[in-house]
């Protein structure tokens, strides 16, 4: 029945009924977020995506609503509420909340206006000590995921008020360092699509999807190169037509493609991949180009043939051999697994059955690995798994190319967001923040605890050998270990425990926290490095 209205739909969209459905997503839309906002006073509610563009496809397009509350001591309470109101609506439209509704942001306005201003690289590096996006007390999971994808042109930029009062919406910055930023992690949120496509090929919107597969990396390239911004998908593809010739059989396809949609046609996944991946291979590229100028900061990687690694989540399937996962989440966001670990297989990166059997080989532990012309692609369903891992080039995760190549050092280019200066200080941010959190009381008996008291001693001793001038990363447990001094018994505790996960040894975890703490990172009155040139 469902998709029998969602081809009706489609199949009049371009006759009288036109206006019929659109006044409907605009009832369905403004009865939403007035329900979501009931009784909070002063809530402004917008709307976002294709319905705020005026691209929307009735029948594909689903409602984003972002809600912004005014300042209050109470917003906390206020936020839980609306997302506690929104998980009703699901509960009460089981189907139709699924299709039609995707999942609010909820902002006080002066947040929204911080984290618009930046990307989850350089949050809080303007403040001193910086700010934490995913460890600390104060962390929002809307903010973070913003942060993690602020949308080329903004998050606010095309926002449409639903409801409640207007405000003014934050500008984001369009300097060059912010462009790159915002284009790669637009890049980054494709690749997760794309692989979710990959697993589920059949859903409804998948054709609609390979569209924005071609559109949205020549939007994102345009933005980067000129800080040129496309209406839209439509006319994204035809600028890119224009400007990138080479790849004007890409355009043509999914052009065609959009002018189908209306009879559901097939997802061409097998014909679009390939047009996908080389323009995000075009853009990486570009991306290299433009960070080649700032120069590069050499970082010794400790330990790059590990003996051992203590895998949390168990051991890896295949045959290949396993290398040291150091990439800019592993540093920073310290969530459990200090020694991850990927695997570079075999396989055409543009192939759907490939794509396909590779997010499906694990859903935890060691990542699977294509690597490409400048990329690695690490397929994984939709979910926390796949965060900031999805696609990534030289600039972005120097480690990882490294340690591929068998070197030694890792060459973190001298750019916002991405430097060893600006990764290092981020990374102290969020363990300092977790650190603080906890103190004055015993952490936790769980594995979880113990190992990111191991990332928040990574953390530390990076920093201290860039303040002394010599940067040095060690890419394992057992390097980190050995570097700040802890005893065998700690190193072999958290080997034991990363197999067995049973609760580790409090003594031996309060050890090491004390030695962490003892740092210079977070001991008594922090320096803060200074940004990359």
């Amino acid at each position: 029945m469902l998709r029998f209205v969602q081809h009706l739909m489609l199949r009049t969209n371009r006759g009288p009924m036109r206006a019929l459905w659109r006044l409907a997503y605009r009832i369905a839309a403004r009865g939403f977020a007035a329900y979501v906002t009931r009784g909070e006073p002063g809530a402004s509610t917008y709307l976002r995506g294709t319905l705020a563009s005026g691209e929307a496809l009735p029948g594909l397009a689903d409602i984003d609503v972002e809600v912004v509350l005014s300042p209050s001591a109470g917003a906390t309470d206020a936020r839980e509420r609306v997302r506690a109101r929104f998980r009703r609506v699901r509960r009460a439209l089981p189907v139709l909340g699924d299709l039609l509704f995707d999942w609010p942001s909820v902002f006080e306005q002066d947040d929204l206006a911080r984290a618009a201003s930046q990307t989850i690289f350089t949050y809080g590096l303007d403040r001193t000590p910086p700010a934490a996006a995913y460890l600390g007390a104060d962390v929002d999971a809307h903010r973070t995921r913003l942060l993690e994808r602020p949308e080329l042109y903004g998050p606010a930029h095309a926002w449409k008020r639903l409801t409640g009062p207007a405000r003014p919406l934050p500008e984001a910055p369009h300097d060059a360092d912010s462009r790159r930023l915002a284009a790669w992690l637009e890049l980054q949120n494709w690749w997760r699509w794309a692989f979710d496509a990959c697993v589920h090929p059949h859903r409804p919107r998948t054709a609609h999807l390979c569209v924005k597969l071609v559109a949205e990396p020549v939007r994102a390239w345009l933005w980067l190169v000129d800080g040129e911004r496309a209406g839209g998908r439509v006319a994204a593809l035809e600028l890119g037509r224009e400007r990138l010739p080479e790849h004007a059989a890409a355009f043509e396809r999914a052009l065609d493609l959009y002018a189908a949609l209306p009879a559901m046609p097939e997802p061409p996944l097998a014909t679009i991949l390939p047009d996908f991946l080389e323009l995000s291979e075009r853009l990486g590229g570009e991306i290299a180009r433009r960070v080649e100028p700032a120069g590069f900061t050499e970082v010794r990687l400790t330990d790059t043939e590990p003996r051992t690694l203590a895998l949390a989540h168990g051991r890896w399937r295949g045959e290949e051999p396993l290398v040291p996962l150091v990439d800019w989440r592993a540093l920073v966001a310290g969530q459990g697994e200090p020694d991850e670990a990927f695997a570079i297989v075999e396989g055409d990166a543009s192939d759907p059955a490939v794509l396909a059997a590779l997010a499906t080989a694990q859903d935890r532990g060691p990542y699977p690995t294509l690597c490409t012309h400048g990329l690695m692609l690490r397929p994984a369903p939709m979910g926390g798994r796949q965060t900031l891992r999805a696609a990534q080039c030289a600039a972005t995760d120097p480690v990882s190319f490294a340690l591929a190549a068998g070197r030694s050092t890792a060459r973190f280019p001298n750019v916002r967001g991405w430097s060893i200066q600006d990764t290092a200080r981020r990374a102290v941010a969020e363990h300092a923040a977790w650190l603080a959190a906890r103190s004055g009381r015993s952490l936790d008996r769980d594995f979880a605890a113990f190992a990111v008291v191991v990332t928040a001693a990574r953390a530390g001793l990076v920093w201290g050998s860039v303040e002394a001038g010599e940067p040095e990363l060690p890419v394992t447990v057992d390097a980190t270990l050995e570097l700040l001094g802890a005893s065998e018994a700690v190193r072999a505790s958290y080997h034991e425990h990363a197999v067995s996960w049973v609760p580790p040894d409090a003594r031996l975890v309060e050890e090491l926290r004390a030695a962490v703490e003892r740092l210079p990172a977070y001991a008594g009155e922090r320096r803060t490095l200074a940004p990359a040139p």
